[in-house]
């Protein structure tokens, strides 16, 4: 099974290096350079009413795109909130919910966890985004980015290739950062959401260990997270931003194809 998994990873890994290249190629065609777009996050409530957020873990929402999140919740864009991960775990559930209530999302988008095993099944997410795209027809679907090292992100990666490909949804993509960093071409300013983000962010003490002097590890996701907001505001001078590429569903694709 780990010699399994490890060619597995070694599949994704080779899939990163061309989606890289590809990126790279799409990101100067496009005359971007190396200076991002940048827009307030109250402007993008107002350009994207209609969103699917797609995220492998109940937090991944949070720390990724929290201020951005804010910012839909405060000039009323439709959110439908998608995890893949267990349904059935019992800290990150009710944490998930508590940061739902101080987005002000509706109850019937609380218990929308599809996929109750670990890790992400790549099959089963693939129904779960069609059936998303069919019925909620979002004319923008967030999705951690294609630079995100971590395995069930890149099956969610996948997940996402295979579902746009057999829907032939037209709308926009955006990815956001989690566990690695993305090359940007859209920075959100969200200081106004700051406090927001932050709130959220806390919500989810089961993944912080902030009382656990004896955790072998430094879990303070909070404060690194923000120190990230903060150095993508220094482009447009800016308090605080999140990074992002937004692209259509042809570029995405054109990214993902081997």
């Amino acid at each position: 099974m780990l010699a399994t998994l490890k060619r597995l990873h070694s599949k994704y890994k080779f899939h990163k290096v061309q989606n890289l290249l590809r990126y790279t190629r799409t990101f100067m065609g496009n005359n971007v350079g190396s200076w991002p777009d940048g827009i307030d996050g109250a402007d993008m409530a107002l350009r994207f009413r209609n969103v699917v957020l797609l995220a492998p873990h109940q937090d991944d929402e949070a720390f990724g795109l929290g201020g951005l999140l804010s910012a839909f919740a405060a000039g009323g864009s439709q959110v439908t909130f998608t995890w893949f991960s267990r349904g059935q775990d019992p800290i990150r559930v009710p944490e998930a919910k508590r940061m739902m209530e101080i987005l002000g999302a509706k109850t019937h988008q609380v218990d929308c966890f599809p996929i109750a095993s670990e890790p992400v099944v790549v099959e089963e997410s693939i129904a779960v985004i069609e059936k998303l795209i069919k019925d909620v027809k979002p004319d923008l679907i967030c999705v951690p980015s294609i630079f995100d090292s971590h395995l069930d992100h890149m099956r969610l990666n996948l997940a996402v290739d295979k579902a746009l490909r057999s829907t032939c949804y037209d709308g926009m993509i955006l990815q956001y950062e989690v566990w690695n960093t993305l090359i940007p071409n859209l920075l959100v300013d969200i200081s106004a959401f700051i406090n927001q983000k932050r709130a959220l962010m806390e919500v989810f003490r089961s993944q912080l260990n902030l009382n656990n002097k004896e955790c072998e590890r430094n879990r303070n996701y909070i404060e690194r997270t923000l120190s990230l907001n903060r150095y993508r505001g220094m482009p447009h001078r800016v308090d605080y931003a999140e990074g992002y590429i937004l692209c259509t569903a042809d570029q995405f694709l054109g990214y993902q194809q081997t």
